[in-house]
């Protein structure tokens, strides 16, 4: 019998699925625009999980609708990192935050912040390595360049959690080396700046690790070009949408 052969995904199906934030987030504010605020002005206060020339491309748009269908001025922020940016959420300083998964426990679950939304596509992370590399576990990263997203991305935050539990107790011997996109990151591995590289996936298309432990598994990247997983985190909902009480109706409160 002909040995199965390794499975292998495709990173583009991240790019497909997250075309549906934009619909999610028009529901969320078209909720938004009912509620009474205390202020004209608003914040959006944006996490800083890429670097703030992509952060202002991305959301710049938002912000302006969000003003236009207001009809009062809305500011865009975000932090220098992820401990200003939370912070910030601490003084009270935005109406409205994007934020990642990992952030909302952080919050006072009596404080002024509340989820209202959740982005409905589930991503996961892969490690990954050249096919051809020797690297085929996260001990043989050991002494390597791991390319990574912006550091306060939740894909660098798993990555980072990934090692140091598979290295305890000692600090993983592992370079960072970081990238406004995840993108950037897998270009650097092709490019030979770095010997694996991080990855951000369609969570769903993934298989439990349990189930493939035994099985050789490569994705396909954006250029089509293959490599090996090494790792893989558990899948998180995309980004959670916080709003301050003072931009919440009674109403919009309750629900």
């Amino acid at each position: 019998m002909r040995a199965p052969g390794p499975r292998v995904w495709s990173s583009c199906r991240f790019a497909v699925r997250s075309r549906r934030v934009g619909a999610c987030l028009t529901i969320l504010l078209t909720l938004l625009m009912a509620s009474p605020v205390t202020a004209d002005t608003w914040t959006l206060g944006v996490q800083p999980f890429a670097s703030p020339p992509v952060l202002f491309e991305r959301y710049a748009p938002l912000r302006d609708w969000i003003a236009e269908e207001r009809g009062d001025p809305v500011f865009l922020e975000s932090s220098r990192d992820l401990s200003q940016f939370i912070e910030r959420l601490h003084d009270e300083r935005y109406e409205i935050a994007i934020v990642a998964p990992h952030v909302v426990p952080l919050l006072d679950a009596a404080g002024p912040y509340a989820p209202v939304a959740r982005s409905r596509d589930i991503f996961a992370i892969v490690i990954v390595a050249p096919a051809d590399s020797a690297i085929r576990s996260l001990t043989d990263l050991e002494g390597t360049t791991l390319a990574t997203p912006f550091r306060h991305s939740i894909g660098a935050t798993l990555a980072r959690t990934l090692l140091e539990i598979e290295f305890a107790p000692n600090e993983p011997a592992v370079e960072y080396l970081e990238f406004p996109h995840h993108q950037g990151a897998t270009s650097a591995m092709l490019l030979g700046l770095a010997d694996a590289s991080v990855v951000v996936i369609d969570g769903v298309a993934l298989q439990p690790r349990e189930e493939t432990v035994d099985t050789a598994r490569l994705i396909a990247l954006a250029d089509g070009t293959l490599a090996r997983i090494i790792a893989q985190s558990e899948s998180f909902p995309g980004f959670t949408v916080v709003l301050h009480q003072r931009a919440r109706s009674d109403d919009l409160g309750r629900r």
